[in-house]
């Protein structure tokens, strides 16, 4: 949780945990149902989330809890962290304001500094974006953009500066996988990468290579002599009418 809440958020959130057990097993009959209702739409929202990832990657079906997956419940963590802060405001503040006031300040300052320590900002593209831009800055540069894009990794699109709900613009993944060139227009890009397309998509490199409807453009390595261990590519289709 360092990486996707941080340290304070989960404090906070922990002290909120304890409020709740307190209040649901000996509040009043209205502070109980208060707290049943924290139950349903906090605690168990996260609860199933964690379990689902937790569950399908121990058995090999499901992606491992990634910060762009438990970005769900980052919500439902700082509205139970507010619960943790409003107890321990009210216990070492007396009820002042200006111990308050500099309470919140305190608080604030430590999230902001928690944050620019643990990331650098401003956040750098890791080396497969760093692939993935380098394919879009390539389509930019031959004039390709204004075509309609078939992508797998959404940051196409972002670099694109393409609305993905446009089909005229971009559309994720191309309409039929056992037959890729059907129904694409002539002259639209397919942007096939290694780590989406085939896994997610089910779109395999060698059924577009194969295909007399695509052309291969370029294609995008990552630096395997700086990231040996790392294989990654990006290849960049033209959609063509191979029996005019």
């Amino acid at each position: 949780m360092k990486s996707i809440v941080g340290l304070p958020v989960a404090a906070l959130f922990s002290i909120g945990l304890l409020v709740w057990e307190v209040r649901l097993w000996k509040g009043n009959s209205e502070e109980r149902r208060n707290e049943t209702t924290f139950l349903l739409l906090i605690i168990l929202p996260i609860l199933l989330v964690i379990a689902f990832h937790s569950i399908t990657w121990y058995f090999g079906t499901g992606a491992l809890a990634l910060r762009r997956f438990m970005a769900l419940i980052v919500p439902l963590f700082a509205i139970g962290a507010v619960r943790g802060y409003e107890v321990l405001e009210s216990f070492l503040t007396f009820r002042k304001s200006i111990v308050v006031i500099l309470l919140r300040i305190g608080l604030v300052v430590l999230l902001w500094t928690t944050v620019i320590s643990f990331y650098s900002l401003p956040v750098k593209y890791n080396p497969m974006e760093i692939t993935i831009k380098e394919a879009c800055d390539w389509i930019k540069s031959e004039g390709l953009s204004g075509r309609p894009v078939f992508f797998y990794d959404h940051y196409v699109s972002f670099f694109l500066d393409k609305n993905p709900f446009d089909p005229r613009q971009a559309r994720e993944r191309v309409y039929h996988v056992s037959q890729p060139s059907k129904d694409l227009p002539t002259g639209a890009l397919v942007v096939w990468d290694s780590q989406f397309a085939e896994s997610h998509g089910k779109l395999s490199f060698e059924s577009l290579v194969r295909c007399p409807d695509f052309r291969l453009l370029e294609s995008f390595k990552v630096d395997q002599k700086r990231h040996p261990t790392l294989f990654y590519e990006v290849h960049v289709f033209e959609k063509i009418d191979a029996n005019p």
